[in-house]
């Protein structure tokens, strides 16, 4: 019989021997999508995209609705101003009356803005939308990475194991002849 070198039979038993940590490994598939699906910050930024672009909605939709302007003011410290009086025996001081406090109330309803606030609403609408669909990709990517990384160290592991029994035969090859 031929005689083998001792290279392969060197190569196969590191390969063996370095494949054991990824096949002791008890990960299914779906824990594996969970797992991922948990860290990602891809899809952390995408569901943060997707709340922000629903305020933006809501903000857009704010200007459909009547505006109500409150303002108050009190004056503290105050001096009255006098007005003089003549009643004929000379002139007499009355105090003018201002006001200590003052409250005002505004209120505006738009009626038409050239179409702006509808155009901002559609806008806002595609934005949400866009935003929904980004994160259904990234969920989506990010499950198509895990599952061919999974059946990748799959397919590495059941490797291993033929790469242990082709080791285990070559060995008894070699002792046999």
């Amino acid at each position: 019989m031929r005689s083998l070198s001792p290279f392969p039979l060197l190569a196969l038993s590191v390969l063996a021997n370095a494949i054991p940590a990824v096949a002791q490994v008890n990960l299914d598939l779906e824990s594996a999508l969970r797992e991922s699906a948990k860290g990602s910050l891809l899809i952390q930024r995408a569901e943060e995209s997707l709340t922000e672009s629903s305020w933006a909605k809501v903000e857009a939709a704010s200007a459909f609705m009547p505006k109500l302007q409150v303002s108050a003011q009190h004056i503290f410290e105050y001096k009255l101003q006098y007005n003089d009086v003549n009643f004929g025996n000379g002139p007499v001081s009355f105090p003018l009356i201002f006001p200590t406090s003052q409250l005002a109330l505004q209120g505006t309803f738009p009626i038409f803005d050239g179409l702006a606030a509808a155009n901002q609403y559609r806008a806002g609408s595609s934005r949400h939308e866009a935003a929904k669909l980004e994160l259904d990709w990234a969920r989506f990517s990010l499950e198509r990475e895990v599952s061919l990384r999974f059946f990748e160290a799959l397919a590495s592991a059941k490797l291993g194991e033929v790469a242990r029994q082709n080791a285990k035969t070559l060995r008894s090859e070699e002792h046999t002849s």
